[in-house]
């Protein structure tokens, strides 16, 4: 069955039921906004919305449940960035109206089990209808302390530069699988002074650059210890 044959409202019915709510959820998917409890005090909100299209981000035979997975993870690992805990999500999906229900659901299966990953609340969104390529938008709330707050501008000249993970991979379909490093990203500011950090999902020699400008400051990269994914 495709979209054009079960419409937008029997489509809701289907997909609502079985997104994650947590406790902090007072109203969520269904209701004309989604009403949630405040963080808690000594805390900034923390804002994020980030999309992935058709063509663009995913080629158009992709799993959808991978890409559901990438378009959860693309916002939460700006979060891990900020070392900021995601609490609450919204969906926009826009798409053809010749586009298969099962591959719509089986993509809400992967943002579902992005957000249960990192026990994030779906509490709405939206769904509309395009003659162009499939679009997922998400868009993230959370909060981070203030005392743990990072962004990129805080570099200073002589600060040591380290990455959390292996770099590469993308042509392994490693961008459609990746897990944001919100933990680590916690424990480091939990227990060191960190200046500043940043997502690194365009890649090392787009995203050190944007920090430097952002920083003001230069860089020198030891090529010998960078950590590569297998076959980069």
């Amino acid at each position: 069955m495709k979209l054009r044959h079960l419409g937008e409202d029997r489509l809701l019915d289907q997909l609502l039921p079985s997104l994650p709510l947590g406790k902090t959820v007072v109203a969520g998917a269904g209701d004309d906004c989604g009403v949630v409890e405040m963080p808690p005090g000594g805390s900034f909100f923390v804002l994020k919305t980030d999309c992935i299209v058709e063509g663009v981000h995913f080629l158009s035979g992709a799993n959808p449940l991978d890409v559901g997975w990438k378009a959860m993870m693309r916002p939460l690992s700006d979060f891990a960035a900020t070392s900021a805990v995601p609490q609450f999500a919204l969906i926009t999906l826009i798409a053809p109206k010749q586009t298969h229900v099962d591959w719509v659901k089986k993509l809400y299966r992967g943002l579902r089990r992005g957000a249960k990953r990192f026990n994030v609340s779906i509490v709405g969104g939206e769904t509309s209808i395009t003659s162009g390529p499939i679009v997922i938008s998400v868009s993230v709330v959370g909060f981070v302390e203030k005392n743990r707050w990072v962004s990129r501008r805080g570099a200073k000249v002589g600060d040591d530069l380290f990455v959390t993970g292996r770099l590469g991979g993308a042509l392994k379909h490693k961008h459609l699988q990746f897990v944001p490093r919100i933990a680590e990203s916690r424990w480091l500011t939990e227990n060191f002074s960190i200046r500043a950090m940043m997502d690194l999902s365009d890649g090392l020699g787009v995203d050190l650059p944007r920090l430097a400008r952002a920083s003001r400051v230069g860089f020198n990269v030891e090529m010998e210890n960078l950590p590569l994914s297998r076959g980069a």
